[in-house]
């Protein structure tokens, strides 16, 4: 965090001056009741007039010092914020798809929404609040070093006690702000959960058990927060206490001063001073506390970057075959889903994979898309090993097509091009070569036709057929299609089908579908059986019972 904050070293400088412009708002008040009380002990009516009128302008010039150190600062924060929510993003891109995979979308959703506003909150408010403390602390002293020097020891020893007393507390405080943060993750996977299966839920009847279970992770997440609150009251409250005890001594020592000749204005302003420079230490040290507990959430956002592994260097070049020797996978150790399978894919061929539910499809799919890699045996492509290949010359030169296409909300043209330039030559055929032809000549705008959210203003068989426009677009070497029919009818899934098969490209897919007539024209069908691959000719393999 504090190279994040360094990073625009001299708007850091002008927020911490815009900070401390407090420091001068409260010192200019304490003058003010100073020269009132001074003049209140003279007895000149004249005197006390021009003070109220000096004091008109003293509270008019702490305004405009308000609203300054406010525009100076808030530039700053609003840059931070922005490279926090930055830096964590990133972060989150650079996993690859089995790291991202560890954890559900919603939690990185709450990090990047629930986090970032926990530091917007209790970070920032902290730092500004500890930097005007610790600026008036310093200044405070200093003023009374040289107007009392003892009453200036005796604060400045009551401060290293406070001190010390604070760090008592961090380690806890910092626990507890950890477990708001996780209460607020669960709490946001929870919710959308639910939102997903609404309909089931609407369907069950089962309203009310959703509303009980929604009340019951509204109650942990906000009582983890009242925990920490009341946890932050109790350190403010000891403090407090303390405060009031040291506030009677100095009340004490200040009496003795006035019986001893000291001036009413002297006697208030150092009063005042050493109230604002007690209490705001027994403020300002718990503050550290809370910002070393924000700066551990920032270090949530973006420690995933310690684990994002050494990526393989070897470029991917599929000009002949994939070998699979003796690959074993399983979810549990001692439970492998996959075992012992060797196969060879040649470039240019359409595979088919079939199996049971359950059987290791999409399993067997996601290792050759080399989103699983910690699978036993090796995978060779060309005779260079998978895991030393690098993985953006691979995303580069393949394809994936599922069952749910992601669209974004933009035009047809971006949604092929996925904003990459593309001349007119291949646009054209990979609109070709999807069939999107027709469904693009109907648009009035034509590819600069306006897609809505995820493609809701399309059906299920122009989606498909954006994505394969996408893979022909891209030139990928090798398509993977993860039943890329499933949620078509028979009729615009034989001919989605037929898409797939008049591709040049290598084509892996899996399918529960049987298209007689298309189907066969797959050359191989891997079939899946208790963790075994048995490679069949299509045409063989829907002669017979293969078809079911």
């Amino acid at each position: 965090m504090k190279a994040l904050l360094l990073k625009r070293k001299w708007a850091f400088m002008v927020y911490i001056l815009a900070s401390c412009l407090f420091i001068v708002s409260d010192l200019l008040y304490m003058s003010l009741s100073s020269m009132i009380f001074d003049a209140l002990e003279k007895g000149s009516l004249t005197l006390f007039i021009n003070r109220i009128v000096l004091g008109i302008l003293i509270l008019g010039t702490m305004s405009a010092l308000y609203f300054t150190s406010r525009f100076l600062r808030i530039g700053y924060m609003r840059n931070v914020l922005l490279d926090i929510r930055m830096e964590a993003f990133k972060t989150i891109l650079k996993m690859s798809p089995r790291q991202f995979g560890k954890i559900s979308k919603e939690n990185y959703v709450s990090r990047l929404t629930n986090d970032i506003n926990l530091i917007e909150e209790k970070f920032f408010r902290s730092l500004l609040n500890f930097i005007s403390g610790l600026g008036l602390y310093v200044f405070g002293l200093v003023i009374l070093l040289v107007m009392d020097r003892m009453l200036a020891l005796w604060i400045f020893a009551v401060s290293l006690i406070v001190y010390f007393i604070c760090k008592l507390f961090l380690k806890r405080t910092e626990q507890l702000q950890e477990e708001v943060s996780t209460e607020n993750e669960k709490f946001t996977l929870n919710m959308s959960n639910t939102f997903n299966g609404l309909e089931i839920i609407k369907l069950g009847n089962i309203e009310d058990k959703f509303l009980d279970k929604n009340k019951q992770e509204v109650s942990r997440v906000e009582h983890r927060k009242f925990v920490f609150n009341n946890f932050s009251e109790v350190q403010q409250n000891v403090l407090l206490f303390a405060s009031y005890l040291v506030m009677v001594g100095v009340v004490w020592h200040l009496g003795l001063c006035i019986a001893e000749g000291m001036a009413l204005g002297s006697a208030v302003f150092l009063f005042q001073l050493s109230n604002q420079v007690v209490f705001r230490t027994m403020d300002t040290f718990p503050l550290l506390n809370v910002i070393r507990s924000s700066s551990k959430i920032y270090d949530k956002l973006t420690q995933i970057e310690e684990q994002i592994e050494v990526e393989g260097q070897q470029p991917f070049c599929f000009n002949q075959h994939m070998m699979l020797r003796n690959v074993s996978f399983g979810y549990e150790q001692d439970q492998p889903l996959l075992k012992n399978i060797s196969l060879k894919i040649e470039k240019g061929k359409k595979y088919l994979i079939k199996g049971a539910s359950g059987s290791g499809k999409s399993t067997l799919l996601k290792m050759l898309e080399m989103i699983y890699d910690d699978y036993e045996g090796t995978i060779q492509v060309d005779g260079v090993d998978y895991k030393s290949i690098s993985s953006k010359d691979f995303n580069d030169k393949v394809a994936v097509i599922d069952q749910d296409i992601f669209l974004f909300e933009d035009t047809i043209e971006n949604n092929i091009s996925l904003y990459k330039p593309l001349n007119d030559e291949i646009m054209e055929k990979a609109i070709t070569g999807a069939g999107l032809e027709d469904f693009i000549g109907e648009k009035e705008a034509g590819l600069q036709t306006a897609i809505l959210e995820n493609g809701k203003n399309l059906s299920g068989g122009q989606r498909q057929r954006i994505a394969i426009a996408r893979a022909i677009a891209k030139e990928a070497e090798l398509l993977f299609v993860d039943e890329g029919t499933a949620s078509l009818n028979e009729k615009l899934g034989r001919e989605i089908e037929k898409v797939f098969l008049s591709l040049p490209q290598t084509v892996i897919a899996i399918s529960h579908r049987y298209y007689e007539g298309v189907s066969e024209r797959y050359d191989y069908v891997l079939e899946l059986q208790g963790g075994h691959v048995k490679v069949h000719e299509a045409k063989t393999y829907f002669e017979g019972v293969g078809v079911c």
